[in-house]
């Protein structure tokens, strides 16, 4: 069994390197190279939890024999999907979207360059949601046959510390990712950089090589995948049932699906994992760029320090939470109540998404219809570029669209590779000796260490629930029914995970205050500032509501718990024999 536990918890740590890492910390990136919205993002996710629920539902009643070979098969998938995903990054011509060029300050020059619209790729969405839905049919094995195989070959007290000890490999693999990706974005997209190409990875507009985290989880799930296709067959179930089961029928189908559906525990556990689900996935696919955006900071260090507290907030929670049903063996009654105690600290902890920093908007721009203009008639007068995005700072105090906006006539690279500018308009500073410097001026803001020590504490509550929740369902469904009860909980919960980044997409777009402009377009594409105030509020609430919902679901299991006890006890006060 040591060897089972080693190669399916080797295979979470690649699937969760694939989902919960690379797509979470590639979301800004990619809505930068295609210019996509946060909402056009969440349809990635979304792709990705319709082929894993899919995938549960018909994994669930099919699947009774030969399971390491599903999971083999599973992982497979996931080296298709990485694969899948990544050609457009073959297919678009040119990443730097927003034509940057050697020279941004104000000239006589009219920019006449010819230029091409980047904003009809649906195509390389169609094509990316693609593969992370095949991702999601290779995964859906781990998170249901992989659990059953478990429970069958451990005792009820080593079930939990099995369960735990898997999805705490489960948060290994975002670190991995975090880790691997701060290196991976600071390399061109193309590898080798363009000379034309001034941009570097302190700058907002910079597109790494997202696409080689792929590569690598693609190589790693193909690898694993032989030994865990060609794993011996006999493996000694304690619970033979497995082996054993009937074959699938319609009548047999219905019997099993009504009994799961009337298990009021079972529904009631699976509705607090729904609204849990929506909120974890909301702040787990947006939460690094939520900070990014909220405390101005570059990407790498956003996915750094979120991937930081997530990964080990998650491991924590998940080990603690196994470790505590092996220490108490609690029954199913103070096993739930525990749940929903944790779940109402839970509430509490999310406070921590109000806390934000002062605004430090954009200035120089206004919007247009569906796009944007500059302000003042001195942009036109130099020719500027309104695709050239480029934020530089004036006496540390405000910044603005880009050096040309201001007037700036002098450009100066300095011994770091930043770049300064000078001669600039009086209108907008003191006098034209004034040093401009590149990128937005720096919001003495400390309080995103308080933000990431609360957003800990947050996560450590979250995700202790997890395997207590598992281990309560597993226990109130009997053996028949439990590998189908496992399934249509995943189907459920996943159901959320789609609903969650949908709808926080559309929440950060509605915070956007600037679209940046597309290229010879009428439309806009990605956000590049925020009212920080309104994004603060559109992650706050919702979450907070959606996490009273599930621990008023957990208290009601509590209740019918409870009352479940008391039917029994009085059946065997009335027949003792029984």
């Amino acid at each position: 069994m040591k060897t089972v536990l080693f190669l399916l918890s080797f295979s979470i740590v690649v699937q969760s390197m694939m989902v919960t890492g690379a797509l979470n910390v590639c979301v800004s990136t990619i809505e930068k190279l295609y210019q996509y919205r946060s909402f056009h993002i969440a349809f990635i996710d979304m792709c990705y939890n319709i082929g894993f629920a899919l995938s549960a539902f018909t994994l669930g009643y099919v699947v009774t024999k030969r399971k390491m070979k599903w999971i083999g098969l599973g992982m497979f998938l996931i080296f298709v999907g990485c694969i899948v995903f990544i050609i457009p990054t073959f297919i678009v011509k040119n990443y730097n979207v927003k034509g940057i060029k050697a020279l941004l300050v104000c000239s006589n020059i009219s920019d006449d360059r010819p230029v091409e619209c980047h904003y009809g790729t649906y195509g390389f969405l169609a094509i990316m949601c693609s593969g992370y839905m095949i991702i999601g049919i290779g995964a859906a094995p781990l998170h249901t046959i992989a659990i059953n195989v478990m429970q069958e070959n451990t005792s009820p007290t080593q079930g939990g510390l099995f369960n735990g000890i898997y999805y705490t490999f489960a948060a290994l693999g975002p670190a991995l990712m975090f880790v691997v990706y701060s290196f991976i974005i600071k390399i061109p997209f193309r590898i080798v950089k363009d000379a034309h190409d001034i941009l570097s990875p302190r700058d907002e507009g910079w597109v790494g090589a997202y696409w080689i985290v792929y590569v690598m989880g693609g190589a790693l799930a193909l690898a694993i995948s032989i030994p865990i296709y060609f794993f011996p067959v006999n493996i000694k179930y304690r619970r033979s049932i497995s082996e054993n089961a009937e074959r699938i029928t319609i009548q047999r189908f219905w019997c099993i699906t009504k009994r799961v559906a009337t298990n009021k525990e079972f529904i009631l556990v699976s509705m607090a994992m729904f609204f849990d689900g929506m909120m974890n996935n909301a702040i787990g696919v947006f939460l690094s760029k939520y900070t990014e955006a909220q405390f101005k900071i570059s990407s790498d260090r956003a996915a750094l320090f979120s991937g930081l507290i997530i990964v080990i907030g998650a491991a924590i929670g998940l080990f603690s939470g196994g470790l505590l049903i092996k220490i108490y063996n609690w029954n199913n009654r103070k096993l739930i109540l525990t749940t929903a105690l944790i779940s109402s600290i839970g509430i509490f902890t999310l406070f921590f998404l109000f806390f934000r920093c002062s605004d430090n908007p954009i200035n120089g721009v206004l919007p247009d219809q569906n796009s944007i203009k500059f302000e003042k008639t001195l942009a036109i007068q130099c020719n500027c570029n309104i695709l050239e995005y480029y934020p530089v700072c004036v006496d540390e105090r405000k910044s603005y669209y880009s050096p040309c906006s201001i007037g700036c006539r002098s450009q100066n690279i300095q011994d770091d590779g930043s770049y300064t500018f000078s001669n600039c308009s009086t209108e907008y500073v003191s006098t034209p000796e004034v040093i401009v410097k590149q990128g937005r001026c720096s919001i003495a803001c400390k309080i995103i260490v308080i933000f990431m020590i609360t957003a800990f504490i947050s996560l450590v509550t979250e995700f202790i629930m997890y395997i207590p929740q598992i281990t309560y369902t597993m226990r109130v469904l009997d053996d028949e029914t439990r590998l189908c009860g496992l399934s249509l909980q995943q189907i459920f919960v996943r159901i959320s995970y789609m609903i969650g980044p949908v709808y926080q997409g559309k929440f950060f777009d509605w915070s956007c205050t600037i679209f940046a402009p597309t290229v010879n377009c009428s439309n806009t594409s990605n956000c590049i500032d925020y009212d920080l105030k309104n994004l603060s509020f559109s992650f706050a609430i919702p979450a907070i509501a959606q996490k009273f919902l599930a621990t008023m679901c957990l208290f009601l299991a509590v209740y019918f718990s409870k009352k479940e006890l008391r039917i029994k006890a009085h059946e065997m006060e009335v027949n003792p024999q029984a």
